[in-house]
């Protein structure tokens, strides 16, 4: 609807009485800059912003797969969080409710397929292959034990079909309250497949909807300051926030 109304408004305000195939290409693409332009940060999508060491925190109030999350943080201008420090680490794992998984910024942009097969002993745990999701070597790591494991479970090949993808576990997760982590994939028969968690993100500069001018500044804001934005979590994937700000 909104595209035709747009069409109508650029047909009535040209010479020509029907939309001509020139002004249709010029319509569609004003429709997508408009549309652009509006995929700025929802204040819903996310929980509390934090601030830590100059940077600011949050968490989705929402569970997403580790790719969906790395699109979302990069569209809101941010990034999955890096944990750096102990300090950083424990500070993330405060963000989301004890019990569950949140994504970090950390993955396995090779797919690396050294798999550790579930029942198998003699794996090699080996996080080389890591790398954050700015393509640095990691700085700081947290693992849990026998973590990272690749690991390959009996279902994910069946008679030499893959019935999985990737195959292997890539993606990094952080444990709440403990703040260690694994590395996570998806897994045939799992009921969580794909795997789905909530995600930590991390931003430069304060988001305009938690507070930010726009500038990027901090309007003042300290390292105290918690901007609300939404205080609910949900394992539902239709979860609508009603008490967002923003």
């Amino acid at each position: 609807m909104k595209n035709y109304n747009l069409l109508r408004f650029f047909s009535k305000n040209t010479l020509v009485e029907q939309v001509t195939p020139k002004t249709l290409r010029l319509a569609i693409l004003l429709s997508a800059s408009l549309s652009f332009s509006q995929a700025a940060i929802q204040c819903t999508d996310y929980n509390d912003f934090k601030q830590f060491n100059g940077h600011y925190y949050t968490a989705t109030v929402q569970k997403m797969t580790f790719e969906d999350a790395r699109k979302l943080a990069e569209d809101s201008g941010g990034y999955l969080a890096i944990p750096d420090s102990k300090a950083e680490n424990d500070f993330l794992s405060s963000l989301f409710r004890g019990g569950q998984y949140a994504w970090i910024g950390v993955y396995d942009p090779s797919y690396t397929s050294n798999y550790c097969v579930e029942g198998n002993s003699g794996c090699i745990y080996d996080d080389s292959r890591f790398k954050t999701v700015k393509g640095n070597p990691l700085t700081y790591k947290n693992w849990a034990q026998t973590q990272p494991d690749n690991l390959l479970k009996k279902y994910d090949i069946v008679n030499g079909k893959e019935r999985v993808s990737p195959l292997g576990e890539h993606w990094v997760a952080m444990a709440s309250p403990s703040g260690q982590w694994s590395d996570q994939g998806n897994h045939f028969g799992d009921t969580n497949n794909p795997v789905r968690n909530y995600a930590l993100l991390e931003f430069d500069k304060i988001p305009d909807c938690a507070g930010g001018g726009s500038n990027g500044g901090d309007n003042g804001h300290t390292a105290t300051d918690a901007t609300q934005c939404n205080t609910n979590f949900s394992d539902d994937p239709n979860f609508k926030p009603v008490n967002g700000q923003g």
